[in-house]
């Protein structure tokens, strides 16, 4: 894509967003379920996760555990959408949608994990004014759609999402503001809707609660948090789909799937007639060409100039994968004291674990006191007969065992010994 490509004017916005919503419309139920699997577990985590740390004594105890599932979430989210952006994208084509089979599973996990993860800090640092905050936005939208992009690396998957990210700006930053304008008046239905419902609850059914007794009570960070969940579910489909057309457009330049794609009903009738018009310009052409290959000279090649072969060089060097020989920088040391967040978080995370297999071990413990206590000692007994009858009962259960698998094993070489019986035949 050189400069020229980039300056065209492309596809209208309005005209994309129009698209999109019609494929949305159009898209089967699967595919919605696709994006919804993912969509709601991670809005309902976000939505515990703000109101047990906001409101709950006990939040440090458990912020890491929280914290990864929380992370585990997110990749789940980012998985499914990815899956969902590869459905509109074959409904688009008019092709049939393959089976997630274990290797597109894990191609598309390892992509968004490796990649989606640093828009949590990208973007933030984007809204500053100096940042391009709408390129880059495109850029994380383009890469859900690219998870099975026909890439070797993750560098390749990068730079493909940024080209065409970087493609038609105009249209870019008209979508991404009647987006934005059609987010906030869903937000503010949302936030209405919510603050009239308990009303409508004490007006139609009479039930009196807390949001109907004070004014106050429903301005606190767990509402608002739940109504921007909401304003998430329902405008990020609208979203992805609007993306997957994008790309879609900027690819078809290069490659004509959507000339394909329009062509398709087609393309039964056009198999003959293109054949056949083939065939037409193979024997009209031909004479043509060997008139013109007879009278074309060898040309000789240009000598390579000595600056630009210095210049390829030096671009070669300066590779990562040349640089090795270059001196490390040394670490500096941290400074005696209290740990720091990153030790802090990893001994959170060692503690969380012990308690997790500490846990465990006290559900075992109870379930063999269970089994076993009815048997325990009598009051007025002493414990070596409670010992003595443990272990009594451990080795009968055992012989048992042992008795069972013995059996087994008789009957099973009896009927191998004896074998299958043969029959003979008798003449008519």
């Amino acid at each position: 894509m050189n400069r020229n490509f980039r300056r065209r004017e492309g596809p209208g916005a309005l005209e994309t967003i129009e698209a999109a919503v019609h494929l949305l419309r159009s898209a089967p139920l699967a595919t919605l379920a696709a994006y919804y699997v993912g969509a709601l577990p991670f809005v309902l985590g976000i939505l515990y996760f703000w109101a047990d740390m906001s409101r709950s004594p006990f939040a440090a105890q458990h912020a890491v555990a929280a914290a990864l599932g929380l992370a585990g979430l997110f990749l789940w989210l980012k998985f499914w959408q990815a899956v969902f952006a590869q459905k509109l994208r074959t409904q688009l084509n008019g092709e049939t949608s393959r089976p997630l089979t274990l290797a597109r599973t894990g191609r598309i996990l390892f992509t968004q994990t490796a990649l989606q993860p640093t828009a949590l800090f990208v973007l933030p640092l984007a809204l500053v004014p100096a940042l391009p905050f709408p390129w880059l936005y495109a850029f994380y939208q383009t890469l859900t759609t690219q998870a099975e992009a026909d890439t070797p690396t993750l560098r390749a998957t990068m730079a493909r999402s940024w080209r065409l990210a970087m493609l038609w700006p105009a249209q870019n930053h008209v979508i991404f503001a009647v987006l934005g304008l059609f987010s906030f008046f869903v937000f503010l239905s949302v936030t209405i809707a919510g603050a009239m419902l308990p009303e409508l609850f004490k007006i139609f059914f009479g039930i009196e609660s807390v949001f109907t007794r004070g004014g106050q009570a429903m301005l606190n960070t767990t509402f608002f948090t739940a109504v921007f969940g909401l304003t998430f579910l329902c405008v990020d489909p609208i979203l992805k789909a609007v993306y997957v057309v994008r790309v879609f457009q900027g690819e078809s330049l290069q490659t004509g799937e959507d000339l394909r794609a329009a062509l398709k009903p087609f393309a039964p009738g056009a198999a003959k007639l293109a054949a056949c018009l083939v065939i037409f310009l193979t024997v009209a052409t031909t004479p043509l060409l060997k008139a013109q290959t007879s009278n074309l000279a060898p040309q000789s090649s240009e000598p390579i100039q000595p600056r630009e072969l210095d210049r390829a060089i030096d671009d070669v060097i300066q590779k990562r994968k040349y640089t090795w020989r270059a001196p490390r920088e040394r670490e500096v040391k941290p400074a005696a004291g209290e740990p720091g967040v990153i030790a802090k978080f990893f001994q959170r995370v060692g503690a969380m674990c012990r308690d997790a297999l500490r846990a465990v071990g006290n559900w075992i413990e109870k379930i063999l006191r269970r089994i076993f206590g009815r048997f325990g000692p009598t009051p007025g007994s002493s414990g070596s007969s409670w010992i003595m009858t443990k272990q009594v009962l451990l080795y009968g259960l055992l012989a048992v065992v042992l008795s069972a698998i013995a059996v087994l094993l008789i009957r099973f070489w009896k009927k191998r010994q004896k074998g299958i019986p043969l029959t003979t035949a008798q003449a008519v």
